[in-house]
């Protein structure tokens, strides 16, 4: 079989490959002792350096005793007992350590197979050098290796992890011209990347060149399928994704959850509400019960489109179905609740996460204490800021931020100022918007020398200001009672903001 190789990656000895690419140098050292019987020697009286790189990873470890075993062995285990060894540690992610054992096994002389080119493919794609693993395929096709349909998925999954979509088709079609049929990952993995890089017209292109070759077989998988409805959500065409989802049905192939999700969530998205609600009664009927996450992304949805009692329903539906909320849940349900003004439905939530034996976390609270400093309850959000602190909850900046602009609101710049500064002692820095509230507190409220101070703070921390700070400072400008210098200071921060 004769196979022409990419242009632009040229081929490199495999040897300059490997040892171009190893991080891991005590492992590397260990391992290009030719003595087999002072290796095991070696590695066992570098221990204590290894166990350095090794002390949270003792399976890693294990691995690499293992294999100093296998390499004393004579006549030596076969190739195909080390790739089981090698792909145990490709699932523990040390794909480093997987190529420095390779190297070591080329130099032992232990014939290679297909299995173990397509691991050192495998590496280097995960290592973000597809252009090794490219090179590795050629060094592999010259010594007469037959590659498989996993090496063409691998190669094609890293070309396109790496925005190389043009190489990755020519290698698809350099597949077919091969005399290999592409599965379902194959295909899988390149409408992904069509998807990925925004190019939907040409995935739908694919999928209906897919769709004519298997007729005599079979559709597409949903995976497929499911890839490109969601980038066509995401790209806003819900119709055209809608009508995807019912060309796939009555083709035989069957949405799964991840289907719906995509599909609930663009439709959430558009705030196409009945919709969503009739395609959740269709996954229903059709017996397919939604998991957290699904129901978690829904109620996100939903709560952002201002939906906020329909996501409280949500619960009851959970529970029904057998899902037990988590944290997520009730924050997202709390802060859509809040947002739209409904407290005491709200707060009852809070109360109700905690008799299900969940612990409020630091977006629950904030998210609570914004409700409440938006809606002029200021001793409810104090009381619960206080309390989210002596129950080992302590507040981000966000959490600050929202509680200066209560007070803000509230006319309480004092407390706003002392809970800034409190918040420094606090070990937490202001970020821009914290400036920003503050800053437009003291302006609304006139306090220009104060709201001049800070404007200050915020320019020399590195922050600018934003389109309402902005907006509320040339009325400043032409005020009669303040003094040049302080006039001089607004006009930079407006021309600033008024600079392209």
């Amino acid at each position: 079989m004769v196979m022409r190789i990419l242009p632009p990656f040229p081929l490199k000895p495999l040897a300059d490959l490997l040892n171009s690419l190893v991080d891991f140098p005590v492992i590397v050292s260990l391992f290009r002792n030719p003595n087999r019987s002072s290796s095991f020697t070696s590695f066992h009286s570098l221990r204590n350096s290894v166990e350095i790189d090794l002390q949270n990873d003792l399976a890693l470890y294990d691995e690499l005793v293992s294999f100093n075993k296998f390499v004393q062995f004579q006549p030596l285990p076969s190739i195909k007992d080390f790739c089981k060894l090698l792909t145990r540690i490709v699932k523990m992610h040390h794909y480093s350590v997987v190529i420095s054992l390779i190297q070591r096994l080329d130099v032992l002389g232990v014939k290679s197979d297909i299995y173990a080119v397509n691991i050192a493919i495998n590496c280097f794609c995960h290592l973000n050098r597809v252009d090794y693993g490219l090179s590795v395929f050629g060094k592999a096709l010259k010594r007469g290796y037959e590659p498989d349909c996993a090496t063409f998925n691998t190669l094609i999954r890293g070309l396109c992890a790496d925005g190389m979509l043009d190489h990755a088709l020519q290698l698809f079609d350099q597949m077919l011209e091969s005399g290999f049929k592409p599965n379902d990952v194959t295909y899988g993995t390149m409408i992904y990347g069509m998807c990925k890089s925004g190019n939907t017209s040409d995935a739908i292109i694919l999928l209906r060149k897919i769709d004519e070759e298997s007729k005599r077989v079979r559709s597409p998988g949903i995976i497929v399928y499911s890839t490109i409805i969601d980038t066509l959500c995401k790209k806003g065409k819900v119709i055209h994704a809608l009508n995807l989802f019912s060309e796939m049905i009555q083709k035989g192939v069957m949405p799964n959850v991840v289907t719906y999700m995509c599909l609930m969530q663009g439709l959430c998205g558009f705030g196409l509400r009945e919709e969503a609600n009739r395609l959740l009664d269709d996954m229903i009927g059709r017996n397919i019960s939604p998991d957290l996450q699904t129901i978690n992304v829904l109620i996100t949805a939903m709560c952002k489109q201002g939906w906020a009692t329909e996501s409280h329903s949500f619960l009851d539906f959970m529970v029904g179905r057998g899902v037990a909320p988590d944290v997520f849940t009730f924050t997202s349900i709390i802060d859509g609740l809040c947002k739209a003004g409904e407290l005491n439905t709200a707060n009852e939530l809070l109360v109700e996460l905690s008799s299900r034996g969940l612990k409020q976390n630091v977006y629950t609270y904030t998210a609570m204490i914004g409700g409440f400093c938006k809606g002029r309850k200021l001793g409810e959000a104090k009381e619960l800021f206080l309390e989210m602190q002596d129950r080992g909850c302590p507040p981000n900046v966000h959490t600050y931020t929202v509680m200066i602009r209560g007070y803000c609101r509230n006319g309480e710049l004092n407390e706003a100022n002392e809970l800034l500064v409190k918040m420094q002692e606090n070990g937490c820095l202001p970020d821009g918007c914290t400036y920003n509230t503050i800053i437009q507190g003291f302006l609304v409220h006139n306090e220009i020398s104060k709201a001049i101070r800070y404007l200050e703070r915020l320019r020399n921390n590195g922050f600018s200001v934003d389109a309402y700070t902005a907006a509320l400072l040339p009325r400043f400008l032409s005020c009669g009672r303040l003094e040049d210098s302080c006039k001089k200071v607004l006009e930079v921060f407006v021309d600033d903001h008024r600079r392209p």
